[in-house]
């Protein structure tokens, strides 16, 4: 049920986003040192079936990665904590 509400307010052009442009965002996936760092949304790319996928800037670069909305929580988190306790549990 809730799916179908949600594609059908989407069809209507109503859209409810679950990050949206300027928000911080937590990651340490494309960088080799494995550090964690802020980027912030730049972009968000929609299609027809939803959201494709979400521009990152890191500092200086203002559209440096792109993520996919079911990255959320596995390499992309929406706060730093939730970022460094992923990290340490991935390396036991």
């Amino acid at each position: 049920m809730k799916k179908a509400v949600t594609n059908w307010l989407f069809k209507k052009g109503i859209v409810f986003l679950p990050i949206k442009v300027g928000q911080s965002i937590w990651t340490a996936y494309p960088f080799v040192d494995g550090m964690i760092r802020e980027g912030h949304i730049t972009c968000i790319s929609l299609s027809y079936d939803g959201i494709d996928e979400y521009g990152v800037g890191y500092k200086g670069v203002p559209l440096a990665d792109a993520f996919s909305p079911e990255d959320i929580g596995k390499t992309y988190f929406l706060s730093k904590e939730e970022a460094e306790r992923t990290l340490r549990e991935n390396k036991k």
